[in-house]
């Protein structure tokens, strides 16, 4: 088993914050509008030719993703490996859009023990786990319901 090394930065300290916004605000705000529009299945079809372009036209990106999976996958990441980053990463965006705007209904949310949760006395503490790759969002959306 091969363990994983720190992220060295080669950019300064602030890291992936010291980037400029390469998107157009005037095209995330159409998009953001279609997705709610029209839902959750069409606005995800939309994110394979703007996560392509995105692939496409940021070498520096693609660099910094490919040097993370090698480091996470312990092998050389495949083109296809970079790829699925990309993706995944508009994926999730998309989400939080729903998630935030309280459109929640096109998602399933799986609990466990929620009783045992809830009926803990108030004077004992408790440990919270929850996936989506870090999507506190869904915690928050699930708090709502």
């Amino acid at each position: 088993m091969t363990r994983a090394t720190p992220a060295r930065r080669s950019d300064g300290v602030n890291g992936w914050r010291s980037v400029r916004e390469r998107g157009s605000r005037r095209l995330l705000y159409l998009y953001g509008w279609f997705a709610l529009r029209f839902g959750r299945v069409p606005a995800r079809l939309l994110i394979y030719p703007i996560a392509f372009y995105f692939y496409c036209t940021a070498p520096r990106q693609r660099r910094a993703s490919r040097d993370f999976l090698r480091r996470a996958l312990g092998r050389e990441p495949a083109p296809r490996d970079t790829w699925r980053q990309f993706l995944f990463f508009a994926a999730t965006a998309l989400d939080r859009l729903f998630f935030l705007s309280g459109g929640t209904n096109n998602f399933t949310l799986a609990r466990s023990d929620v009783d045992g949760i809830m009926g803990r006395p108030p004077s004992r503490g408790a440990v919270l786990l929850m996936s989506h790759l870090g999507m506190f969002d869904v915690l928050r959306a699930d708090a709502r319901a």
